[in-house]
């Protein structure tokens, strides 16, 4: 019975393990001729779901990217562009949804439709860029998780669970 109970508790654990995903680090060189900037960057990997990139821990950009399927997309008033809309919501550590929005956009590969960003050059409403910038301190300080969801091309919808950095 008790090793019974021990495998169970292995297993739960091991699941619970899974179910989250993984922070990395790396460097992006600098292109002057391309005017972009190099520095330090976050990822975040949740196995069968997508990843998150951010730049800085201040600011409001970042990237997601789908591991399977594409982004649901539109195009643009340009017909050059491609968008999304996706859902943003910041719980706080007991579980409890601290603020969300949504209908914001994100831009999207036109190409491939697997990665969507913050476009800056876009309109985008100011509470909206505070509340990013809030979720992702409190990421870098240990508090609390986000969740970032948004359409897939039929295939469930993309729902990314952040847990805080630890690296």
């Amino acid at each position: 019975m008790k090793k019974l109970f021990t495998i169970a508790l292995m297993l739960i654990a091991g699941m619970t393990a899974s179910a989250q995903g993984t922070w990395s680090t790396g460097t992006i060189e600098a292109d002057e001729l391309k005017d972009e900037k190099g520095g330090v960057f976050y990822r975040y990997d949740l196995e069968g779901v997508g990843s998150v990139i951010l730049r800085d821990w201040k600011d409001w950009e970042f990237k997601i990217i789908t591991e399977s399927g594409e982004f649901d997309s539109f195009e643009m008033n340009d017909e050059i562009s491609h968008g999304i809309f996706y859902t943003f919501g910041y719980y706080n550590d007991d579980n409890k949804l601290e603020f969300k929005f949504k209908d914001d956009r994100l831009e999207v590969d036109h190409n491939n439709k697997k990665s969507a960003w913050i476009n800056k050059k876009w309109t985008h409403y100011f509470y909206n860029k505070n509340k990013i910038k809030k979720a992702f301190r409190a990421l870098k300080e240990s508090k609390g998780y986000v969740r970032i969801v948004c359409a897939r091309k039929s295939a469930p919808d993309f729902d990314l669970k952040i847990t805080p950095y630890n690296l």
